[in-house]
């Protein structure tokens, strides 16, 4: 991946702890590494404050973003 790009789009599944449950690449341009190692990484390092549903409980929620990935030849 050394002087490789990518721009990844995600989806990820949120359970009503906060913490996620699932991850689906929406769209990535270049390396399949890429989009293998945003999942990989979102699920294991990301956290959300829980969704709410209208009574104020808790509930399973979904977030949405995209990561440009860089990696630099040095």
């Amino acid at each position: 991946m050394m002087g490789a790009s990518a721009i990844v789009y995600f989806r990820l599944m949120v359970g009503p702890d906060g913490n996620p449950t699932g991850c689906h690449i929406q769209q990535a341009t270049n390396s399949p590494e890429f989009t293998d190692f945003t999942c990989k990484l979102l699920m294991k390092r990301a956290r959300f404050a829980p969704a709410l549903d209208a009574a104020g409980n808790p509930t399973a929620s979904y977030y949405t973003n995209s990561v440009r990935w860089l990696a630099s030849a040095l």
